[in-house]
């Protein structure tokens, strides 16, 4: 895998919901900082960090993130994001213009298992 410069920077959060394996979900409150990737292919999150990296959309990333196709084609990965690995969709323009990135990982709360599902943009 490798890294798009392109996508190195500062990236705030948009949106940060939980989805509860048992069903329900809302806000999730873990997903207040900044997203910092780097032209070296590290990332910082809060006092996390680790490497990314972006790879191509497979069926199966569909299906583990639990959607549709909805056009993207490449993922955004990163390793070492609460103790394993987040990845999701890369939202672009057909010129190539980044709108956002998402981490779905994930996440096992008071309440059970569940998927945390974070949203960066510039």
């Amino acid at each position: 895998m490798e890294t798009d410069g392109a996508l190195a920077g500062a990236w705030s959060p948009y949106s940060a919901t939980i989805y509860y394996d048992a069903g329900g979900g809302g806000a999730f409150q873990g997903g207040s900082y900044s997203l910092t990737l780097s032209d070296s292919g590290t990332w910082s999150y809060g006092s996390s960090s680790g490497s990314w990296s972006v790879a191509p959309i497979s069926s199966d990333d569909w299906t583990s993130w639990g959607i549709e196709s909805y056009g993207p084609t490449r993922k955004l990965v990163l390793e070492g994001w609460n103790g394993g690995t987040a990845s999701g969709p890369i939202e672009e323009e057909t010129d190539g213009t980044v709108n956002s990135l998402w981490a779905i990982y994930p996440y096992q709360s008071d309440q059970g298992p569940a998927t945390v599902w974070l949203r960066f943009g510039h």
